[in-house]
């Protein structure tokens, strides 16, 4: 059923990205569904065939192989992230927090040096656009400000996002190695993408976050996690 569900959410909706060929998508929610709903196993089962296959069924597919490992990892990632989140003291939080809020800026900051680049495909046209340097930056401070307060302020909330943007980082950085040394688009090409699978993550959090909520208000166990918490209490 996640399979299905990641295809759908990566099929249904994509732009175009001229550098690498690649494309946005909002298939990061359903590989965020499933690592938060059915633990880390089925996150990455579901986000590396799901992913892979539309990789394929959308025409990409020289990305299908990396697609497959990294969106793998990266459910795994946000599965057992979620699943361990209990055991980190709140000090910790704070320190991961820093963390991926400065590595975030630090990431758009670099693609906004580089040269931030996006494309739309249009009744067969081309148009591409460049993205000023200081609004990457503020792009990142504004991210990085939302992670850290709802990271902070909301327990439950905060540790699912804090869990999807942890795998989130591993998906953006797999995917600018897999364009820059797999794929031979080098360097400046892959930072292109950077951006853009932010973005995914930023919307994938957005959407799969909210969801995995409503169900825990509605009564359902939608984790290990939660199963594990209420045998302890």
């Amino acid at each position: 059923v996640f399979i299905a569900i990641v295809f759908v959410f990566t099929y249904i909706i994509y732009f175009y990205i001229p550098a690498t060929e690649g494309y946005f998508n909002i298939g990061e929610s359903g590989v965020y569904l499933a690592a938060l709903i059915g633990g880390p196993i089925v996150g990455a089962i579901a986000g590396g065939i799901g992913s892979a296959l539309a990789d394929i069924a959308l025409g990409a597919g020289i990305y299908a192989p990396g697609t497959l490992g990294i969106k793998a990892l990266e459910g795994l990632i946000v599965g057992y992230s979620y699943k361990f989140s209990s055991k980190i003291p709140k000090k910790g939080r704070y320190v991961i927090v820093t963390i991926i809020s400065l590595f975030l800026i630090g990431l758009l900051t670099i693609a906004g040096i580089l040269g931030a680049q996006g494309g739309i495909m249009i009744l067969g046209t081309e148009y591409t656009f460049e993205v000023p340097l200081w609004i990457m930056v503020l792009l990142g401070i504004v991210l990085s400000a939302s992670i850290a307060y709802f990271g902070l302020t909301k327990e439950e909330q905060g540790t699912m996002i804090l869990s999807c943007v942890l795998g989130g980082i591993f998906m953006v950085l797999g995917y600018f190695l897999y364009e820059a040394f797999v794929l031979g688009y080098g360097v400046m090409a892959a930072a292109v993408e950077i951006p853009w699978n932010i973005g995914q993550l930023a919307v994938g959090t957005a959407i799969a976050v909210p969801v995995v909520d409503k169900l825990r208000e509605m009564g359902l166990h939608v984790s290990l996690f939660e199963s594990e918490r209420e045998i302890r209490e």
